[in-house]
């Protein structure tokens, strides 16, 4: 599961001027807060892959923790592998293949932005906020007040991999349908997967559910509009577990729970008063047995949840990285 970040600290320009090394360093009082949450993410199985040579890098600081860090290959120093990258960035965006993972770039940090929406992963530079790593967004609909797709923008930023679960996601099909237009990364420049996990009409969900080959017709027909715009695989998987009833999204950066189905919106209105709740993978959030727990953590359980659905479903094999 790819999982990096669109990164966060305020510095002050000067620091563009100083050694990479001092972004990184536990003792840097320009950081912050989030700065020593980054630390303890690299701590606990975050890696950070930089541009800079591992010999400046320890040449440059006493640290032990990041020399610890470095020997440990939590800071992968890559100078060939980031000269690849400004000699044929196609060619580097298919090497990237980190579970989690974050790009520091120290020589050209302009290009950051223009990386990150062509590989759906986040690349930062010194100038970089990191705040979006924590992150927790909140959208209240209300039916009194008029509201389009276009909030779902801010939700599905950067990202190359998404998961729409819902077991009746089949009736809200038009919805779905503006949602993912609206959040396409037309700028990706290698495959977008879209996996849709949903119900049939069997005895279990028998309320006016399609039947698979209905499902079917209608994912080769959204296919094939969805590819005029981007590289697209649409894949489905029909479960009809009992335990299966949440809804929810999971992209490579983040996650949303719906208070409702994904049809809550027509004619531009929502149909009732309810809630969406996004969250960036390392936001920390109670849940009944850990009072500061991951998001990506809950997300990577949740996939794993239901890849053992699909691995029970007709349709066995799937394409999406997520479930990788």
């Amino acid at each position: 599961m790819q999982i990096p970040a669109y990164c966060t600290i305020d510095f002050i320009e000067e620091i563009t001027k100083r050694n990479p090394v001092d972004f990184i360093t536990p003792d840097n009082i320009l950081a912050g807060k989030t700065h020593y949450e980054v630390m303890d993410l690299i701590a606990n199985g975050l890696k950070i892959k930089t541009d800079c040579s591992e010999e400046k890098l320890k040449g440059k600081t006493t640290n032990p923790f990041i020399n610890y860090l470095i020997k440990n290959r939590r800071i992968e120093c890559s100078e060939k592998d980031f000269q690849e990258l400004r000699a044929n960035n196609k060619s580097f965006f298919q090497k990237m293949k980190d579970p989690t993972c974050l790009y520091l770039l120290t020589g050209f940090d302009s290009l950051s932005n223009d990386y990150s929406e062509q590989t759906g992963h986040y690349f930062f530079s010194l100038k970089s906020k990191l705040d979006g790593l924590f992150e927790e967004r909140i959208q209240t609909f209300n039916v009194d007040s008029p509201v389009l797709w276009d909030f779902a923008k801010g939700y599905f930023d950067t990202h190359h991999s998404i998961v729409f679960a819902d077991p009746y996601l089949y009736k809200s099909k038009q919805a779905l349908e503006k949602l993912i237009e609206n959040m396409l990364p037309k700028k990706l420049m290698g495959r977008y997967t879209i996996s849709l996990i949903l119900s049939d009409n069997c005895k279990l969900y028998s309320n006016g559910l399609p039947s698979k080959s209905e499902i079917q017709i209608w994912v080769n027909h959204f296919k094939e509009k969805i590819n005029r715009s981007i590289n697209a695989v649409i894949e489905f998987h029909i479960c009809n577990n009992e335990d299966f009833h949440d809804r929810v999204i999971i992209t490579n950066n983040g996650c949303v729970f719906s208070g409702i189905g994904f049809g809550m919106i027509r004619h531009n209105s929502s149909k009732k008063d309810t809630t969406w709740i996004g969250f960036k993978p390392f936001k920390r959030v109670k849940t009944n047995n850990d009072n500061s727990v991951l998001v990506y953590k809950l997300m990577k359980n949740k996939l794993s949840t239901i890849k053992s659905w699909i691995l029970k479903s007709d349709q066995r094999n799937t394409q999406n990285p997520l479930f990788a």
